[in-house]
């Protein structure tokens, strides 16, 4: 029997800072991350970006906005330029999938914004675990699994107002 093919799944993800220079992430829970190279401690619970799939005819830009809009409840982000990109093998709601992600640097003035779930679609509200805004070196500190992998060391020079003049290609 012949494995199933991957389809093809556009991402589009949102690196979400406020006027503290803080970033915005979500907390999940999936036990297909256990086994990821770089979770030593092999726990289900990850940390990253807002994000999800571009709709056909969407662009990349769009879909970073409206999922910000669905998945927060903000709607007046500044959305910037693609910073990175990346392709992963993935299994989403049981089925594989070629993911390609492009990273959008987004900012909002202010800090303390209300978040809402409202929006969350259903398998997203399955394996969300909480979400926060984190500095640079909580980041740093933590024991926390955070994705993609190298976050705080990507997200450096991007905290330090250094956004690459061309996406930088990530590994899986």
């Amino acid at each position: 029997m012949s494995e199933p093919l991957a389809e093809r799944r556009p991402t589009a993800r949102v690196l979400l800072r406020d006027g503290r220079g803080r970033v915005f992430l979500f907390r999940y829970e999936d036990a297909s991350v256990v086994n990821e190279p770089g979770n030593a401690a092999g726990t289900p619970f990850f940390w990253c970006t807002p994000g999800g799939g571009v709709w056909p005819g969407e662009s990349y830009r769009a879909a970073a906005r409206r999922e910000l809009r669905e998945e927060t409840g903000i709607e007046h982000a500044a959305i910037g330029r693609c910073v990175w990109t990346r392709t992963k093998q993935a299994t989403i709601d049981g089925r594989p999938f070629v993911v390609r992600e492009r990273y959008f640097v987004a900012d909002v003035p202010g800090e303390e914004l209300p978040i809402s779930l409202d929006n969350q679609e259903e398998l997203e509200r399955g394996v969300y675990r909480g979400h926060r805004w984190w500095q640079l070196d909580e980041i740093r500190a933590s024991g926390e699994i955070f994705f993609p992998r190298g976050f705080a060391d990507l997200l450096a020079p991007i905290a330090a107002g250094r956004l690459p003049a061309r996406p930088v290609k990530l590994k899986e």
